[in-house]
């Protein structure tokens, strides 16, 4: 599957117009479509939604679902606009970090660093920085055991 939300899709992948344009990302193609009512009715009418079509096949097919059944240009907008916003979200959801391809949920670290709401902080459960480098080093053993129970390597 195709992710390309928040960048450019790969080379090849572009939507390339009738006048050799070639747009590369989202920014891209909702600018174009804001600013040039005429590029929006060539590419949408009752039988297509080539923008919807391109969304789904080579930016993310998350973002592109159910964009092909809107035929109103600032619904389309109004739509992808709430789709782009919804993967924003998602993305902050989850740590950039990635260990084997494996992401590793924000929550699940604040869980391990941060007390609970109602829990009260004794002197020595206080994370001073050498408690800290304790927890996320222990964190890092954890996830090479998970990685080994799942049958995958290290990579070196």
């Amino acid at each position: 599957m195709a992710d390309s939300v928040f960048g450019d899709v790969k080379e090849g992948k572009e939507f390339v117009t009738d006048t050799g344009e070639k747009i590369k990302n989202m920014e891209e193609l909702i600018s174009k479509i804001k600013s040039d009512d005429a590029f929006f009715k060539k590419h949408v009418d009752e039988e297509k939604n080539d923008f919807a079509f391109w969304i789904e096949e080579c930016v993310n097919s998350d973002i592109g679902s159910d964009l092909g059944i809107i035929k109103d240009k600032d619904d389309f907008l109004k739509s992808l606009d709430k789709k782009i916003s919804k993967a924003k979200k998602e993305k902050k959801m989850f740590k950039e970090e990635i260990t084997d391809g494996e992401f590793i949920k924000t929550e699940e670290l604040n869980k391990k660093l941060v007390p609970e709401e109602n829990e009260t902080l004794e002197e020595d459960k206080v994370p001073d920085a050498e408690r800290f480098s304790d927890v996320i080093e222990k964190m890092g053993e954890e996830i090479k055991e998970g990685l080994s129970k799942s049958g995958k390597k290290k990579k070196k």
